[in-house]
């Protein structure tokens, strides 16, 4: 309202939504709102609950795409923020999945190659107060479940018009 009008973007994203569509919606607005709002510094919540094995959440994220994400938001800092950026965590109710998240934010900010594998003392140490077995690798050793072809479509061109109409309301408020 009044003087902020137009300066907060929310973009719903359609439910199971995947990877490829969750990036694309990312190019179609972040780039753009931050050219436009030059930041002097980017403040990234960067909670694990869009990934697939998320309880609570109904988005169908992959840590490669958070890996995408996290390198793609630290180019944009460099860009449009001077480099400057605070990545905070939060959300994420699977522990397998969020721990994996965050670790790859950690490595991908720190500049070091990722690893394949999870050291396994570190996965044996955690996985009896879990109660669950954990993932060996720092990526997802299986993938979402796949959505009829036309499903995963339309949930595609849903997000898409999403993404369009946001960008052209927002627009105006930017001109």
């Amino acid at each position: 309202a009044g003087g902020g009008k137009g300066f907060k973007l929310n973009v719903p994203l359609a439910p199971y939504t995947s990877d490829e569509s969750y990036l694309e919606v990312f190019e179609q607005v972040v780039p753009h709102a931050l050219a436009w709002f030059l930041p002097e510094v980017l403040v990234v919540q960067c909670g694990a609950d869009a990934h697939f094995r998320d309880p609570l959440a109904d988005l169908h994220l992959t840590t490669r795409a958070y890996e995408t994400l996290f390198r793609r938001l630290v180019a944009l800092a460099d860009k449009y923020a001077g480099g400057r950026a605070v990545f905070t965590l939060g959300g994420g109710y699977n522990p397998d999945a969020t721990v994996r998240t965050w670790a790859l934010l950690y490595l991908v900010l720190q500049g070091v190659p990722l690893p394949d594998w999870l050291p396994e003392a570190w996965r044996v140490r955690w996985e009896k107060p879990l109660g669950s077995a954990l993932t060996p690798t720092l990526h997802d050793a299986t993938q979402p479940p796949l959505l009829p072809g036309e499903r995963g479509l339309a949930i595609t061109q849903r997000n898409r018009q999403t993404a369009r109409r946001l960008m052209e309301t927002a627009v105006l408020y930017w001109h």
